[in-house]
């Protein structure tokens, strides 16, 4: 106890530590002023939006105008024109509506929009809009509408829910992973470099204790970084940001399905898989340290371990491969909302196997070390 003690002292009150938080709270604090600075972005850009769609429908109208006069009996072009000529009609509203802070009459107006382009579509018109693109922003939108929720603008919004959420996505899993690797990847390497594992070695203490505490005192200082983001990005948001709800809708894709799941269960799953993700990395830099005695080497080998493994569930489409692989959340967003082939937990068990696995490894190995 009074290594693990120590250990963590040593780390949590470093000028490294104080660095990477100060850091990390900057990195907050840029993020929610740029938000703040792009909110007339947000409105230049649904204008923009509405003039760019009402000058792709005036061509169509052209088009259709041409093909009239030259069969005025096609009764196909006749029904898409009729259509085009209610999607003009709703975007005119939409326009006149996105002026106002009426958003329920800004959603209908959208959601009409959407069926027209819809039946538009079907008839064989053409409009920069997928099908899949249509599916996800009407069901959002009718989603919200229902529940009463007002919109928010998916990477700039202000409101502390939104906030939270786009600067978890941030966060997790690629600056939580470099802000561990950094902090911690010599937390045994340096006991090498420095010739100090001499002394450890030699003292009345267990080796299994050692690298227990090491361990312990990796995943705890993940846990105040962790801790840190999420006290800073809820005080910012909720002393300078709007009020929002948890509740609001994030889109998921299970089984070619649309679901929804709120703010609150999405970012609290981000942090369960991705502290479940850092048990794995932790225990894959101890083993490295304890191989190549060497800070930069074991960092650069943990590093391409997790590239090649992200390269692994990028590439393969396995339908077991949720659970067999432990890199899985490296893909942390997209695991969480697209769900075809596994669901969000199932790679939670073989990355704690892998990772005890590894755990184990490394004891082993440091009971058979020499004292050099």
């Amino acid at each position: 106890m009074k290594l693990f003690s120590f250990e963590l002292k040593k780390l949590l009150f470093s000028k490294k530590f104080l660095v990477m938080i100060l850091l990390l709270i900057a990195g907050v604090i840029f993020l929610f002023l740029r938000n703040m600075s792009l909110q007339s972005y947000i409105t230049n850009e649904e204008r923009q939006s509405i003039e760019e769609k009402l000058e792709i429908s005036y061509t169509n109208s052209a088009l259709h105008k041409t093909k009239l006069e030259q069969d005025p009996n096609d009764k196909q072009e006749k029904k898409k024109r009729d259509i085009n000529s209610t999607i003009i009609d709703t975007l005119y509203e939409l326009r006149q509506a996105s002026v106002t802070d009426d958003w329920k009459n800004k959603l209908t107006w959208q959601i009409k929009l959407l069926d027209n382009v819809n039946a538009y579509k079907n008839e064989g018109g053409m409009f920069p809009l997928t099908a899949k693109d249509i599916n996800y922003q009407h069901a959002l939108k009718q989603h919200l509408l229902e529940k009463n929720i007002p919109p928010e603008h998916q990477s700039y919004s202000i409101a502390l829910p939104n906030f939270m959420k786009y600067a978890t996505d941030l966060f997790i899993p690629i600056a939580a992973i470099i802000l561990m690797m950094l902090l911690t990847g010599d937390i045994l390497t340096s006991e090498y470099e420095n010739n100090s594992i001499r002394l450890l070695f030699t003292q009345p203490l267990k080796r299994t204790h050692i690298i227990t505490s090491k361990f312990a005192t990796a995943f705890l200082t993940y846990l105040c970084i962790c801790l840190i983001f999420v006290i800073s990005t809820f005080a910012i948001g909720t002393f300078f940001g709007e009020k929002g709800t948890f509740d609001y809708p994030i889109i998921m894709e299970i089984n070619d399905s649309i679901h929804f799941i709120s703010i609150f269960e999405y970012i609290s799953r981000s942090f369960i898989v991705m502290s479940v993700l850092i048990l794995f990395i932790i225990s894959l830099q101890l083993l490295f340290s304890i191989l190549f005695k060497h800070t930069i080497l074991s960092l650069f080998v943990s590093a391409m371990t997790l590239i090649a493994g992200y390269g692994i569930t990028v590439f393969v489409t396995w339908d077991l491969s949720g659970w067999v692989n432990p890199f899985q959340y490296l893909m942390t967003k997209e695991t969480l909302v697209i769900q075809h082939t596994a669901s969000w937990y199932q790679s939670i068990p073989i990355t704690l196997v892998v990772s005890i696995i590894l755990f184990v490894i490394t004891i082993q190995h440091v009971k058979r070390s020499k004292v050099e």
